[in-house]
């Protein structure tokens, strides 16, 4: 039988992440070993590949896209451009009483699993799945 992940070699990276959604943190691994671990918060719609499902992707995926570097921490992001402001406490919320703001970096992702989670009406990329600030 054919390696079903041919991009891993047989062998995992040595420094990964995993977006663990059942404790909503995502773990940063070296080695096999947990170094830092960051509270997330995935899609309320849960877990799916399809386009305009609003649900967090699975599967094995690779940073394609960095954007925000030289950014302030705080940098408010829209479209994956900086709007020129940054974020305080004191903003103000949208109408529903709440912000999904995008701040300081984005990690665009994309699926390396071909019909699953690239390509077609299942491609992360295309989706615009982002790990953000």
């Amino acid at each position: 039988m054919s390696n079903p992940l041919p991009f891993l070699k047989n062998e995992t990276p040595v420094n990964w992440f995993w977006v663990d959604v059942s404790t909503q943190n995502l773990r940063v691994m070296k080695a096999a070993h947990e170094t830092v671990r960051y509270p997330i918060s995935t899609a309320l719609n849960g877990l799916g590949e399809r386009r305009n499902s609003a649900c967090t992707p699975r599967g094995w995926h690779q940073v394609r896209a960095k954007i925000g570097a030289g950014l302030p921490a705080n940098a408010i992001l829209r479209g994956r451009r900086w709007t020129g402001d940054c974020y305080d406490a004191s903003r103000d919320p949208d109408e529903n009483g709440h912000q999904d703001w995008i701040l300081g970096r984005i990690l665009w992702l994309s699926g390396m699993e071909s019909g699953f989670n690239r390509g077609g009406y299942c491609d992360t990329f295309r989706r615009y799945i982002y790990i953000h600030g």
